[in-house]
């Protein structure tokens, strides 16, 4: 009980580093992104943005090996044995150069022809788009020898030191934003080699930081074939996952301008930028969650596992909806104030884009207790293929003449659906309740979200949009949801735990 309790304070600590962590590099990258947009001008600030994410097309692969990577030190980290650890990381890190080379390989042959020969760029900064390509590309392969790193410092629930460097990475892109305007070479390749210059030093940082901190991150060569395959298989299948995710965003995005055109496509990017910047509030707790859950499972702690998974479900959805509400409600007038000239389907878009998102909440920490678990093939292709029958339902009601919001509503119900085999599938793998689930989660959200949402129509009913009342529902609709919160969406136990925290802060306060 006492390492339990001792545990969930880790997790509030941890998640408060993060959401610092987050904070801060927002507002930086608000500010640098203004900056660099009016030192470069909008077309070297296009080149850039299009020629480096050609390069982060290529991290779909990489994307799996990292999962697999971290996943594999978290859960060995929970057993203890530190020199099987030394054996995965350095396992981890001859995976990651063969993963380099191919790379690095693909992109110089791949990349350098659709840059060169396919991709619209004015010839007079072609040389220009080049030296961003290969920056960009060193950059990506850099980040790539990060990830064991990053894995080891989010594994030690290191979140602190996680922040701290964050943190520093920020300063460095603002200093990079001031160097850009004492330039007087050609800022755009100057900011490329400024970005690879970050990155070098963001990748050496790490590397001092473990070798300082954790024995087990001393490379030396060692080849175990069996661990490779075990990680290269649990990659394998986890590619499955990550790519149905993929085609379900790009195949929307290609049905949507098949069938209503550009214009459209704009809209849904603008929700979707949106949904994405307020997922990072869930995605933080999720994380500092991570360490715990698969720790846990590896130790054979089971039951304290399984209730992390719900709690962490329920706390990431009722986060979700404290800040879901005012944008839901005030969608038009929050659009406005930020676009000036908001696109058609923009508001309906987005309260769609919040409805699905916040169900995705739901599933957070199903999957990562499904990546606590090293068999994970039934579930990728199950979810998977649910999760690709998207695009062609969405396509058949597109042809059938549906309207441009008909893709979201598909999605709100293929997630639900999707939450439901979740559930089915990890009682199978890891012993998940799925009764428990429904009782400790599902039962939970359900009042606190109808009661939460019934609430501000009072507002929109009496009182004009505008500024005034944007801000009254804002404040009054977060207190309100948090009220409700505590009264029915925490059992006895957890409202205990919360008066004990306040109680305590007030006390060092005093």
């Amino acid at each position: 009980m006492i390492k339990e309790t001792e545990n969930n304070k880790r997790i509030i600590k941890n998640t408060v580093f993060l959401y610092i962590r987050m904070i801060f590099l927002m507002g930086i990258s608000l500010y640098t992104s203004r900056v660099v947009l009016n030192v470069l001008g909008i077309e070297d600030y296009g080149i850039y943005n299009v020629v480096s994410g050609l390069i982060t097309m290529f991290s779909l692969i990489s994307a799996s090996i990292s999962t697999s990577i971290s996943r594999f030190l978290t859960y060995e980290l929970g057993h203890g044995d530190t020199k099987k650890l030394n054996l995965l990381f350095c396992t981890a890190i001859n995976i990651q150069a063969i993963m380099a080379l191919l790379v690095f390989v693909a992109i110089e042959i791949i990349g350098f022809w659709f840059l060169n020969y396919k991709m619209t760029i004015p010839p007079e900064r072609i040389s220009a788009a080049n030296w961003v390509f290969q920056c960009s590309m060193l950059t990506f392969v850099i980040n790539l020898f990060s990830v064991p790193y990053n894995a080891l410092i989010i594994a030690h629930e290191r979140m602190k030191a996680f922040a701290n460097v964050g943190i520093m990475e920020g300063l460095l892109k603002l200093l990079v934003a001031y160097l850009l305007i004492l330039a007087t070479l050609d800022k755009l390749k100057i900011y490329a080699l400024l970005m690879l210059t970050v990155a070098v030093l963001i990748r050496l940082i790490y590397g001092v930081y473990c070798g300082r901190h954790f024995s087990e991150s001393h490379y030396h060569f060692v080849y175990n074939k069996s661990i490779m395959r075990e990680m290269a298989t649990f990659a394998g299948w986890n590619y499955v996952g990550t790519a149905a995710w993929l085609f379900r965003g790009q195949g929307l995005n290609l049905l949507i301008n098949l069938f209503f055109g550009p214009a459209v496509n704009a809209a849904r990017g603008l929700a979707t930028q949106v949904e994405t910047t307020i997922h990072q509030f869930v995605s933080n707790f999720t994380t500092a969650l991570k360490p715990q859950i698969i720790k846990n499972y590896a130790n054979g702690n089971k039951e304290y596992m399984y209730g992390l998974v719900n709690k962490g479900a329920k706390y990431s959805f009722f986060l979700m909806l404290v800040i879901s509400i005012p944008i839901v409600y005030e969608a038009p007038l929050l659009l406005s104030l930020w676009l000036k000239t908001v696109p058609d389907h923009t508001v309906v878009f987005l309260r769609l884009t919040m409805i699905y998102s916040a169900l995705q909440t739901l599933s957070s920490t199903l999957i990562i207790s499904m990546q606590a678990s090293s068999d994970i093939k039934k579930y990728q292709l199950t979810c998977g293929c649910l999760s690709l029958l998207i695009v062609p339902i969405s396509y058949l009601l597109y042809s059938l003449g549906s309207n441009a919001e008909m893709c979201y509503i598909v999605c709100i119900i293929m997630e639900l659906c999707l939450l439901f085999a979740r559930l089915f599938l990890l009682e199978s793998m890891i012993g998940l309740s799925k009764h428990n689930y429904f009782k400790e989660v599902i039962l939970k959200i359900t009042p606190v979200t109808a009661v939460c949402f019934a609430f501000p129509i009072l507002f929109c009913v009496f009182w004009q949009d505008g500024i005034y009342r944007l801000a009254a529902l804002s404040f009054l609709s977060i207190t309100f949801s948090l009220l409700i919160i505590y009264i029915l969406g925490l059992d006895k136990e957890e409202r205990t735990f919360l008066k004990e925290r306040l109680r305590k802060y007030r006390n060092l306060k005093k």
